[in-house]
Parts: C-alpha cells; structure tokens; sequence
C-alpha cells in the first residue's frame, strides 16, 4: 500500500477506500512490550484455536470498543508493529459492517509484526478473557502464519510490567475469512491482547470482528 488514506467524496462503493491510518510509510509508533520476540516455531500450551464459523448468540458483552473499525476514521482503539495499516471501508470485502483493517509490513524489518488492543476495565475477581477476530489474506502468501497472545499488566513494589498469560501455536491464514480466538485464566486487571504475524511480505493481512469477553471462573 502506497495510497494516504482519506475519508472524502470518493464512490466508496465501487472501490475498496482507506479511510484512515495510524503510522504511516516512515514506521509506526513502538508499543510496550515491543522488544518481545515470538518464535513462529515455538508451540507452546496455549489454549487458541482456528474456529469454525458459529453464532455470536451465546456469547457475553463484547468488552472491545472498536471490534469492527467502524468507529471514527481509522483504527481507534488499536495501535501497530509494523510499516503500514489502514482501515478501508467496502462492504464487498468486510467479513461484516463496512469496514477491515488491512496491515502488512512489508517495507520494514520487524520480525514478528503485530497489532494490539487492550482492554483497560475487565472487572474484579478471577475470570477467564477470551480474545478473537476473523484475519484473511488479501492475496495468497505461502507460508503465512499468525498467533494470538494474551497478556496482564502486573503491579509489583518495582512498577509495573506486561505479564504473558497464554500464546497459541502458530496458525495457518487463508484468502478466506476465519475466525481465530485465545483464551486464558486472569486475575483481573489490564489485558493487552495482540496478533502476530511472521513475514515481511506486502501483500495485506485483513482483520475484522474482533470480540473480547470474560467469564467468571
């Protein structure tokens, strides 16, 4: 993507329009804990999944406040680790509503690529957070990959620091839309939740629908 992203006069309807983006083509704004390196090959125990497509009608309260990207004109609510993101709006394209993320990091050199959200009010007590989204390729690239991580920010007598709760095996991405989720035990607090990718390659990832939920354990 070489295209500055506007929101105007453009027949959005016809053709897939950035609308607008967060960081641009002379790199995006460095997120703790950015210095974390996730190994594509590293498999841990994480409870994540590549989901078959079911109902939303059973789950709690989306605690996100941007799922979709269809609020304001760009990503609020979301921040980046890689060159370029946009959100464009063609209902054509979206997995629901009009608008998708689009990222790829394709003129950089960040070996695992992500972008974050986090959820700043998740209640008190011990609970279970889920975190999930649908991701599709633009174009097929071979080999792509991703992974979900969940993380706690933890207070200690020195500050405070992000704490890893779980990470998923790495996951294969497709050119069709699917739904990719983690979940994990917390203890209230901050969750930072974030999705990795592995390649530096320019063709875009697609993100949309995203959900985050608690339930108490």
């Amino acid at each position: 993507m070489t295209r500055n992203a506007l929101l105007g006069l453009s027949l959005i309807w016809l053709s897939a329009s950035p609308v607008a983006a967060q960081g641009n083509s002379n790199g995006s704004e460095s997120v703790d804990p950015s210095e974390v390196q996730i190994d594509e090959d590293r498999h841990p125990s994480g409870d994540g999944e590549l989901m078959e497509p079911r109902g939303f009608e059973d789950r709690p309260r989306n605690l996100l406040s941007n799922p979709g990207f269809e609020r304001g004109d760009g990503p609020v609510g979301w921040r980046f680790r890689c060159r370029d993101q946009y959100v464009y709006s063609n209902s054509r394209v979206a997995y629901e509503g009009r608008r998708y993320l689009a990222a790829n990091d394709g003129r950089g050199d960040t070996k695992n690529p992500s972008v974050v959200t986090h959820l700043q009010r998740t209640g008190d007590g011990r609970y279970r957070i889920t975190f999930g989204l649908r991701i599709k390729s633009s174009r097929d690239v071979s080999g792509r990959r991703v992974k979900l991580r969940l993380w706690q920010l933890a207070y200690n007598p020195d500050g405070q620091e992000w704490i890893e709760l779980d990470t998923t095996s790495s996951m294969s991405v497709s050119t069709r839309w699917q739904e990719y989720s983690i979940s994990a035990n917390s203890g209230g607090g901050p969750i930072r939740c974030e999705v990795y990718w592995f390649d530096n390659r320019s063709p875009d990832l697609h993100f949309d629908s995203a959900y985050a939920y608690r339930e108490l354990k």
